[in-house]
């Protein structure tokens, strides 16, 4: 249903970034840089959550009601690749990928709306730390 919307924001934020780093990268600062990163960033965040939830509804059994254990069953390959990726990040991966699937029921007819939101704000706050906290030391 949303599938369409996601696909086009990923789209939307690849280009985005591909724009910023291959092209434009000499003409700006790194204040400006660091400003432009939201434009990219959110739509690529937004997208690759909603493709990830839409993934999960439309392949999760009905019988399966958590949608945790469904991703470490092992029932969809691609979906285990991705958790291992995210394992090389520690336990901020599980929880960055994990949390937003857990928060709502899979039924809910807007699910993946609510996973991209969801991801994409917890994203958008780890970001900040990183540029507010982080950033201004290196």
């Amino acid at each position: 249903m949303y599938k369409r919307l996601f696909q086009l924001a990923l789209a939307i934020g690849i280009a985005l970034f591909a724009y910023t780093y291959l092209y434009d990268f000499d003409k700006m600062s790194e204040t400006q840089m660091l400003n432009s990163v939201l434009y990219w960033f959110v739509p690529l965040i937004f997208g690759l959550y909603g493709l990830l939830a839409t993934r999960v509804k439309e392949r999760i059994p009905l019988e399966e009601k958590n949608v945790i254990n469904y991703c470490f069953s092992g029932k969809d390959k691609g979906l285990l690749i991705t958790i291992i990726l995210l394992a090389t990040f520690g336990v901020l991966g599980f929880i960055v990928l994990l949390v937003p699937l857990a928060l709502f029921k899979i039924k809910d007819g807007r699910f993946e709306i609510y996973v991209a939101l969801t991801g994409a704000v917890i994203m958008l706050v780890i970001l900040y730390i990183f540029l507010k906290v982080l950033w201004p030391s290196l």
